[in-house]
């Protein structure tokens, strides 16, 4: 399996980290990967090497914990939103990774590994076009999370 594929699927997973044992909780999501994904020896020992530190660089950003903590917020997250509309005559479909919904404000964050590609703006540009259909009284802001960047540097505004 891509890695990519892999790193969303896992993701997916995390609603809140609030009442988690943190450690716990990472060597129970390598675990599960393990399980889902692993067809040959190799696999469990990629996914342990890559995934762990992913996991752990990312989920302990400062920058990102609005992202996977309540932290007493009145706050709601979607992973895996699938969402369909129409857009000048034709039917739009997507996946949005994360959807983190406030009082007034929509926050749509698409998980990306590699480099920054010009595409995703576009990408980002329909998924809140779309959010905007089903929350029209709220502000929409959509961030790419470059997870293989280095701290400080992995969210960018679209």
């Amino acid at each position: 399996m891509e890695f990519g594929t892999l790193i969303h699927q896992t993701l997916s997973n995390i609603e809140w980290l609030d009442e988690c044992e943190f450690q716990q909780t990472i060597d129970d999501i390598i675990t599960s990967t393990k399980n889902a994904y692993v067809r040959i020896p190799e696999d469990a020992q990629e996914i342990e090497e890559r995934l762990r530190p992913l996991l752990v660089e990312t989920l302990t950003d400062p920058d990102l914990r609005w992202l996977f903590y309540k932290d007493n917020r009145e706050v709601r997250c979607k992973n895996e939103l699938s969402l369909y509309f129409e857009e000048e005559k034709r039917d739009v479909s997507c996946l949005i990774d994360r959807l983190i919904i406030e009082a007034n404000c929509v926050y749509i964050i698409d998980y990306k590994t590699g480099e920054e590609k010009p595409e995703y703006k576009h990408q980002m540009n329909m998924y809140k076009k779309g959010i905007g259909t089903i929350y029209p009284d709220y502000t929409i802001k959509a961030d790419v999370m470059y997870l293989e960047r280095e701290r400080g540097n992995k969210l960018v505004e679209c």
